[in-house]
């Protein structure tokens, strides 16, 4: 920047062009020159230096911190326009030196790279591969190809003791292939493996991070370490070539299989200019890990392979050129003397000459310490870390993210959420019910599986014939397989007999849900094992989701002048009432005090009272429900709403207790007006009326005897509608499938025949309370579709208002019982029938909507 500055002051002396004042003051005229803001200086005016200067420095600024180049752009245009106001400078002046800074500003971190050359590194150079399994050539295609590269990779290793060791990808599928093919050679590999010199794992393959549940992450993990230690042994850093993205609890998981360092491509943002290609990476949990990133990625050194038959001076002259480029684009991110040099690509051989371009690195640059090496020695080389990255990394600074994947050929997503879900949540937790008998077969079935779970796979971004002729047969396999031996774990644990039989996984008794001959039916199950599925008595409002549609009862809706009831039964008015009990004429006949007296509270409730017993009115019968419509109502169970966490946004179904009842009228008539008007859920317009309309609400609901007030949200104008279009009234499974339509659409989609296959109860204490779900899965019934339909909406429900990601938000923290029944039968024995069994299993949120 100096150099820029100085050189606009040579130019000064040679154009010597005068200062606007000095034109100013020798100009001919009647008037005086007028004053300058700044003292008249003694140098000349073009080039600006001072512009040059600014300008010089916004643009070096820019160039190595991207994320605040506007920014630092629009500052120093600003300081070298500032010469003009100031009147010191002609406007072409400025924009000479502009120009000056500006081409001082892009040589600056080029003289810096120069001299960053100088300094010392150590160079780790990792011979390696990253071999796509299936891509845009089907899996036995790339298998040609592996098979007599492996082989030849052996031979360089076991001949060339100069190249000291080989990455392969961070996979171990690769090497299983080949030995598929080459059995023979399982002891060379061993061998090398032990030796450190062929370096495998720790993964299985190669997935795609975020498509992929965590669980089957687990499970890559641990089937990688397991192959991996059958040969030998498992790299220690954790390697991952190429995924589109990576998942904030990565780092947790990798803690708890004992790995520290994580080497990965891919997925960093503008944060990359300023933690630099190493720092730590930071879990939700806590736990971190030490992250290089590859900011040139997986091939950063890859020009530094030249042709097999290249003479020895070329070979040195491209070393010296290439190495360059790589010093000048790497050490700027290093956060010490160690730098990453990936030698490999995409289905790339080893280089044999390796060893040799090496060694003439070192020649020509023999302030650089390069040597093959292993990812290992690199992680102990690493430097201690400044600086953190938290949550997940998914962005797209350096290299493309490719998140466009997450809807590509979705019937794959699909059948791999299937089978995760089929071997993580029913064959996994029935074997180890049933002692752990099944893990071979278990294991056999996440190897099938995990094949299908590499990022060109499951992404959906290889040829048709890869997805359509390789991938689904996977995916059949796992779920015939799968399903057969949930089976016949079933089996075991259900035993033989004509009783249906619950399981209950958890150490005391207690009560679940289970569909009894497709009823929802609360059953009392014992601790820990089999019992009689016996329905229990009924103390509690337990009920079937979407049970809603009230046959028998008493409406009632509270207007302004009158009171409104009518007693209908089978859903048909057969009596009717209109009582002069409306908000505005009690209020203004009891209700002259603000807020209104104990003793004007009274009257008014004793006139409720009696006026309901003259009329015949008052009592509820054992099988009828209180229902209440209309505005008044309407308000008080917004104002209850907003004391709850019910994040459904629409009343029809809302419940209001007995207690509920009393507590939000004491609430109310306790307030002045002035207070009143800002309680939570109450409309502005009733405030004044609001007094009188709750407690009539309250005075009628002890006159019926009710023991809670279900809200309508539908009245007159809907009543009216249905008598004039509709022909004949809907079924009682008609009103419920159409409730529950409404509140599952404004929640998420709604698929018919999906629903068809299952059946999801609660407990109504109260409707939105996470704490008291159940779910239940059911064969194929007709009367299933409430229950499904409900299914969507309570997922919203159990989230308390947090749509996304509200399964595993919940249960996740809450682990509560889900019940299935999965029907289990078996050949008859002699003498014996079949025996039904219905499970309980403990498990996530993913289990309240198991497909059948």
């Amino acid at each position: 920047m100096l150099t820029s500055w100085g050189f606009t002051e040579v130019l000064k002396v040679i154009v010597r062009r005068p200062r606007p004042f000095d034109a100013l003051a020798n100009a001919p005229g009647l008037l005086p020159a007028p004053e300058t803001v700044i003292a008249h200086p003694s140098s000349f005016s073009f080039p600006s230096g001072d512009a040059s200067l600014a300008m010089g420095a916004a643009v070096a600024f820019a160039y190595v911190s991207p994320k605040y180049r506007v920014p630092i752009l629009l500052l120093g245009v600003s300081a070298a326009l500032a010469r003009v106001v100031v009147g010191v400078h002609y406007p072409f002046d400025v924009l000479g030196g502009i120009t000056v800074g500006i081409v001082a500003g892009f040589l600056a971190p080029r003289t810096v790279a120069l001299f960053r050359r100088r300094l010392r590194w150590r160079a780790f150079v990792i011979p390696h591969t990253h071999w796509d399994r299936e891509w845009y050539e089907r899996f036995e295609g790339y298998r040609a190809r592996l098979v007599p590269m492996v082989s030849r990779l052996l031979d360089l290793l076991e001949r060339d003791a100069d190249f000291r060791s080989f990455t392969f990808d961070g996979q171990t599928i690769a090497i299983q292939d080949y030995l598929e093919k080459r059995p023979a050679d399982v002891p060379r590999v061993e061998a090398l493996v032990r030796r450190d010199r062929l370096l495998i794992g720790p993964w299985h393959v190669l997935a795609d991070l975020l498509l992929v549940s965590g669980e089957s992450i687990v499970r890559n993990l641990q089937e990688g370490l397991r192959s991996a230690g059958e040969l030998g042994r498992a790299a220690r850093v954790a390697y991952v070539a190429d995924p589109f993205g990576h998942p904030a609890q990565l780092p947790q998981i990798l803690r708890a299989f004992g790995y520290d360092t994580y080497v990965f491509a891919r997925g960093m943002g503008d944060e990359g200019e300023s933690v630099g290609s190493e720092f730590w990476w930071v879990s939700p949990s806590g736990d971190r890990v030490r992250a290089a990133h590859l900011v040139d990625h997986y091939s950063n050194a890859l020009p530094l392979v030249g042709p097999p038959d290249e003479d020895p001076a070329a070979l040195r002259r491209r070393v010296k050129a290439k190495t360059a480029r790589l010093l000048d684009r790497l050490t700027p991110y290093a956060n010490g003397d160690a730098i990453l040099l990936m030698v490999g690509d995409d289905h790339v051989e080893a280089y044999a000459r390796l060893p040799e371009a090496v060694r003439e690195m070192r020649q020509v640059f023999r302030n650089v310490d390069a040597r093959i090496a292993s990812l290992e020695e690199f992680a102990a080389a690493m430097p201690p870390l400044q600086h953190e990255v938290s949550g997940e990394i998914a962005s797209g600074r350096y290299r493309p993210i490719l998140r466009g994947v997450n809807s590509t050929r979705v019937w794959i997503k699909q059948e791999n959420v299937a089978c995760e879900r089929l071997l993580l949540e029913w064959c996994e937790p029935l074997d180890a019910l049933t002692g752990g008998t099944g893990r071979d077969e278990l294991r056999d079935l996440w190897r099938m599986l995990l094949q299908n779970h590499p990022h060109d796979s499951i992404c959906g971004c290889s040829i048709d014939a890869v997805h359509d002729v390789d991938m689904a047969p996977r995916f059949a396999y796992v779920r015939e397989h799968g399903e057969a031996l949930a089976s016949r774990l079933l089996e075991r644990l259900a035993g033989r007999g004509t009783a249906a039989m619950v399981w209950n996984p958890l150490p005391w008794a207690r009560d679940a849900v289970v569909p009894l001959d497709g009823v929802p039916t609360r059953v009392r199950a014992g601790g820990l094992g089999l019992s009689p599925a016996v329905a229990a008595e009924s103390d509690s409002g337990v009920k079937a989701a979407g049970d809603a549609a009230i046959e028998n009862g008493v409406l009632l809706d509270v207007g302004g002048g009158s009171l409104e009831m009518a007693r209908f039964r089978n859903r048909r008015a057969v009596q009717s009432w209109t009582l002069p009990l409306g908000s505005l004429r009690v209020t203004d006949r009891f209700l002259g005090s603000d807020p209104p007296k104990s003793s004007e509270i009274n009257a008014l409730q004793e006139h409720v009272t009696q006026t309901l017993r003259s009329s015949g009115a008052a009592g509820l019968r054992d099988d009828e429900s209180l229902v209440g419509t209309g505005g008044t109502i309407r308000n008080l169970a917004k104002m209850h709403r907003a004391t709850v966490v019910y994040p459904i946004p629409r009343l029809h179904g809302y419940t209001l207790a007995r207690k509920g009842i009393r507590d939000l009228v004491a609430k109310i008539v306790s307030r002045p007006l002035s207070r009143r008007s800002t309680l939570p859920g109450l409309s502005s317009d009733r405030a004044d009326t609001i007094c009188g309309g709750a407690l009539v609400v309250q005075a009628a609901f002890e006159a019926l005897g009710a023991s809670e007030l279900v809200v309508s949200g539908q009245g007159l104008r809907e009543g009216v509608a249905y008598e004039e279009f509709a022909h004949t009234m809907p079924t009682t499974a008609a009103v419920r499938r159409a409730s529950l339509a409404a509140i599952a659409s404004r929640f998420t989609s709604w698929d018919g025949e999906r629903a068809r296959r299952r059946v999801v109860v609660r407990r109504h204490q109260p409707v939105a309370s996470p704490g008291h779900e159940v779910g239940a899965a059911v064969a194929d019934r007709e009367n299933s579709i409430g229950y499904a339909q409900q299914s969507a909406a309570r997922v919203a429900l159990c989230a308390q208002g947090h749509e996304r990601h509200s399964r595993q938000a919940v249960f996740q923290t809450q682990r509560q019982a889900v019940v299935v029944q999965v029907p289990a039968r078996h050949p008859q024995a002699p003498g014996d029938g079949q025996r039904e069994l219905v499970g309980c299993a403990a498990a996530s949120g993913r289990d309240l909507e198991r497909p059948i």
